[in-house]
């Protein structure tokens, strides 16, 4: 009798070890395949933030597939690539590389060919902008965008008129992406060195050159400066959130340059299938829908801004890319003269 009562307590005992043994590997089981079963996606805080198309975009994909979304968070898209460099757990997508960055990143790693065969892209994107392995979700001119309306300017010459002079606002080029865009702007509009003595003319109309896009336009929108360089698009939020309609982008004779964000597949992506769904998923109309509106962005997809704010009333030119695109090769010694300049 004794033998079977130690035996049973030794068999409870046992159970018991056992049971939360089990009770462990499971909830460590579980755990990893919670981690398995998200989609990385690496981007910029403006993004994946509750502002951001991001999270709206998250739960219709979490809907319709069952995946959930396991953002990793960079705080601007220019360190996007930086992001890569550093990462120790590999991204199954990356969401937000600006068109300066594409040649960066492909040195950095491999990428995936995407599969585009059933999109439309928007017919005033430059094709050759459009590539195998990164795909565009959005785009923007740029231009200067004012409040109170400035006497006729149509040529990047009038912006030295003596009436403009102490009134831009620029972003530097060594820190802004922004800012790198307005150089390369110039230089492709005039040439390198012509372009370079305009720039040094243009001093007596400049106000400020701040370290980023957001700190110069928070001095535009403070009234600190009169004119600022930004995106065709930055009025269009006054417009729809503001009801301000003082806001107003400046069209140039002379064709603009403009910027373009894509997504891409790295070929160390764990979960490429689930990757490709969600580029795809990217780029129907509905998606584009939402980043034009939360980004305040131009839709990459043709179809989605016709008959909505986001549809100009009038052309924007817009340059060639293979006339501002060879500058970044450059654009380490194009920095070095702007820096000689001392603006």
């Amino acid at each position: 009798m004794k033998k079977n009562i130690a035996f049973l307590v030794f068999f409870i005992a046992f159970m018991g070890i056992v049971g939360i043994l089990v009770y462990f590997f499971n909830k460590q089981t579980s755990s990893v395949s919670t981690t398995k079963s998200s989609l990385r996606v690496l981007t910029y805080s403006g993004f994946m933030k509750e502002w951001g198309p991001g999270p709206e975009l998250a739960k219709e994909f979490f809907e319709e597939t069952g995946i959930p979304i396991e953002w990793v968070e960079v705080s601007n898209a220019g360190l996007i690539a930086e992001k890569l460099k550093q990462l120790k757990t590999p991204v199954d997508v990356v969401v937000g590389l600006d068109l300066l960055a594409v040649n960066e990143v492909q040195k950095i790693e491999a990428w995936k060919r995407l599969n585009r065969s059933h999109t439309y892209f928007s017919r005033d994107l430059p094709a050759s902008v459009i590539f195998d392995h990164f795909l565009p979700i959005d785009w923007a001119p740029l231009t200067f965008v004012y409040k109170k309306k400035p006497q006729s300017i149509l040529y990047l010459d009038d912006l030295l008129k003596p009436e403009n002079a102490n009134s831009l606002g620029l972003q530097d080029p060594n820190t802004s992406s922004t800012g790198f865009y307005f150089l390369t702007w110039v230089l492709s509009v005039k040439g390198v060195d012509a372009g370079f003595e305009y720039l040094k003319q243009l001093k007596n109309s400049i106000r400020v050159v701040s370290p980023s896009w957001s700190a110069s336009y928070s001095l535009f929108q403070n009234d600190l400066v009169p004119m600022v360089f930004t995106f065709f698009t930055s009025p269009i939020y006054h417009h729809l959130n503001e009801k301000d309609f003082r806001y107003q982008p400046i069209y140039f004779e002379e064709a603009h340059i403009y910027t373009v964000e894509y997504m891409g597949i790295p070929a160390t992506c764990l979960r490429c299938e689930e990757a490709q769904q969600w580029v795809e998923f990217l780029l129907r109309m509905s998606s584009q829908k939402v980043i034009m509106e939360k980004n305040f962005m131009l839709p990459s997809v043709e179809g989605v801004r016709q008959r909505t704010p986001f549809d100009f009333p009038r052309n924007i030119q817009l340059i060639k890319p293979k006339q501002f695109m060879r500058f970044i090769e450059d654009k380490p010694q194009l920095l070095e003269r702007w820096n000689k300049m001392g603006l």
